[in-house]
Parts: structure tokens; sequence; C-alpha cells
């Protein structure tokens, strides 16, 4: 289209402004997860000679290294033996060096760490949803002695339920690696606002989770929160840390806007 006699279009006054958020950072990560732990009482569920898989999954986490050492030192100091999973489903281009690959890119290796990466798109099928719908579990961390996903708890971006990104959803899909994925995205997007917290709470009771770690951000991307709850806790939890998460990121605060242009938006993983 040809606009004539663009000098006679008079143009409103554009202004440039920038918003100014609260920020709820973390200043001390280890701190943070210490006063968690020993409020938890964690050291009488982690026995000395237990294996224990921790899931680290895709996401760009802030701090996410320091929460993961965190956690695995925890766990050494306690006689256990932690090692890493992969808990990010078919992501990584659905291959187990691939998933390795994604962890190395945040630091998460067996050199920074002092554990074994085992990352695997082997799983074992633990029950059947409805009946009807196999529900898979990557297969290492299942025959291990206990379990701990490590996650940030957010809005999803493509549906809406009382938890999204989180916990449960790591459980449910993360740990089900390729198959177990399909498997749930098969069922519907639309449906996950169901699908994800029954899932979820289905292989809680089928696989031995020990804690979850769960985490929050602010409107400038950094930790706002990190807590330790325990597997009945998911849930419940998970909801109350969701509107948190809400409350406290990035938006818009204008009422009403005739024009929206946008510089830069998106995801680097998946989604809209």
């Amino acid at each position: 289209m040809i606009i004539k006699n663009l000098s006679d279009i008079v143009f409103p006054k554009v202004i440039k402004i920038k918003q100014k958020f609260n920020s709820y950072k973390v200043e001390n990560i280890g701190l943070a997860i210490t006063q968690e732990i020993s409020k938890r009482n964690i050291k009488a569920k982690i026995k000395p000679g237990m294996s224990i898989a921790v899931g680290v999954g895709s996401r760009g986490i802030e701090n996410l290294y320091e929460i993961v050492k965190n956690i695995v030192d925890t766990i050494k100091r306690y006689g256990a033996n932690p090692f890493i999973v992969p808990a990010m489903g078919s992501h990584g281009g659905a291959t187990a060096e691939g998933q390795k690959e994604i962890l190395a890119s945040y630091g998460i290796t067996e050199e920074n760490l002092g554990v074994p990466i085992k990352s695997s798109m082997e799983v074992v099928e633990i029950t059947r949803y409805e009946g009807i719908v196999p529900i898979y579990f990557d297969k290492i961390a299942f025959h291990a002695d206990g379990i701990i996903p490590i996650n940030r708890v957010k809005i999803h971006t493509d549906w809406r339920g009382e938890v999204e990104s989180g916990l449960l959803k790591m459980l449910a899909i993360g740990f089900g690696k390729h198959k177990g994925a399909t498997e749930v995205h098969s069922l519907g997007m639309e449906n996950f606002h169901k699908l994800i917290p029954e899932i979820g709470s289905i292989i809680i009771n089928k696989v031995p989770v020990v804690f979850g770690v769960a985490c929050i951000e602010d409107a400038y991307d950094q930790t706002a929160e990190i807590k330790i709850l325990m597997p009945e806790e998911f849930y419940i939890q998970e909801k109350d840390m969701l509107k948190r998460s809400k409350e406290i990121m990035a938006k818009i605060n204008i009422p009403q806007i005739d024009l929206l242009v946008i510089d830069e938006i998106g995801k680097d993983i998946s989604g809209d």
C-alpha cells in the first residue's frame, strides 16, 4: 500500500517511558536452601548409601547451577549418592546426549558437580491414566532409592490452571522423556489444567519422591523465592507459588492500549 501526502498526516505524540518493578531477589541462594532444609528435617529422609536421582530440566532458570549444587552437596553430606537425571521430556532433540548438552550449557556437568549425570531416553511404564493411557517414567530415576525434582513455578504459555509449570509438570512430562511427554500431549493441551495435577499425583504414589525444590522469579528474572516441598504438598504449595509468581512478574501497567509495537517476544525452548 502506498500512502500519499504522508507529510499531511498528524501523528500522535510519542513519549518514551520506562517501568520500574519491585525486586524480590534472594541474595544468598545457599543460605536460603540451608534454612529451608533445616525447617524440613530432610536429614531424616535421606539415609547413608541411598541413591538419589536429582531431576533437572531444560528451562533457563536463574541460579539453576547454584541451586542444584547446594542440593547435591547436601545429599552428599548426609552420606547418600546423588546423580543428575535430565527431566526435560523431548527437549535436546529427544536424545540422551542432547539433553546432557543442555545441562552442560547451564554449567551442570559431572566435573563441576562431582556426581554422575545419567542421561537416557529409556522409560518404564508405571501405570495407566484412567486405565487407558500409559504413564512413563525415566527408567534410571525409577530404580533410584529417592527422587528430587527441581523446577521453577510459573505460568505456562499455552494453558491455564491452578498449577501450570512446576514440580508436578516435571513429574508428568519431564521425567517421562520423549515417550511419556508424547503420551501426555496426546490427551490435548486443553486438558492440561486437569491432567498435570492428576498425573503428577499418580506418579508421586508410584515413585520414591523424597522432596521437591521449587522456586519463583520476579520481574527481573531474579530468584525471588525457594522452597523445599514434601510430595504431599506439591499441589497446594504450587497453587500458592503460582499466584505469587503472577503477582510479581513483569507486566505492562497501562489499563488500555490502542496499539502495541513489540520489539522482541517469545521463548527459546518451545511454545508460542
